[in-house]
């Protein structure tokens, strides 16, 4: 409950959900944060949501479909690095073990960043106790990102790491 709560106080604090027009959010999990999104985010908004596995997209299809969740939601079953967006998006998340699952750490910030549209955010929550504010740093160096307001939170036994990813300004 920590977790869920620290998650979604920096993102309602750090990030505007509803001036998104496009959100995308990358490892569906149990879907507890992209129904979350789905109920939060404007009507005019649109959320995709993409998972490399076929039982965790068409289990979070049929609990939309059971609660008769009608917000523009799109369910892309595809590896994250095969999936080429028609159109760039506003914000993007990437939370929990999304990054450690994927397994490629300096490709998936590249992947990541390379869909977010010029004023673009992505939000990137994890709880890796191995991660760094230094190895992150690093692989943005040549991106044209920087990380903004990073926290690393300790309670409980368990490590959360919570940021914001912006486009430098030159």
């Amino acid at each position: 409950k920590w977790y869920d709560y620290k998650i979604t106080e920096y993102f309602e604090e750090k990030f505007n959900l509803k001036c998104a027009k496009a959100i995308c959010n990358i490892g569906i999990g149990p879907g507890h944060w992209d129904r979350y999104l789905s109920y939060h985010m404007n009507d005019n908004c649109k959320l995709v949501s993409v998972d490399i596995d076929p039982d965790i997209t068409e289990t979070f299809r049929l609990c939309l479909e059971n609660e008769q969740n009608n917000r523009n939601i799109e369910i892309i079953n595809k590896d994250i690095f095969e999936y080429n967006p028609k159109e760039k998006f506003d914000i993007i998340t990437m939370i929990g073990s999304t990054v450690q699952e994927i397994g490629f750490y300096n490709e998936i910030f590249k992947k990541a960043t390379s869909m977010l549209n010029d004023n673009g955010e992505l939000y990137y929550s994890c709880v890796n106790k191995e991660e760094t504010k230094e190895k992150l740093f690093d692989v943005l160096s040549d991106s044209g990102y920087i990380v903004t307001n990073y926290q690393k939170l300790e309670k409980y036994g368990l490590v959360l790491i919570v940021c914001k990813i912006v486009k430098k300004v030159l």
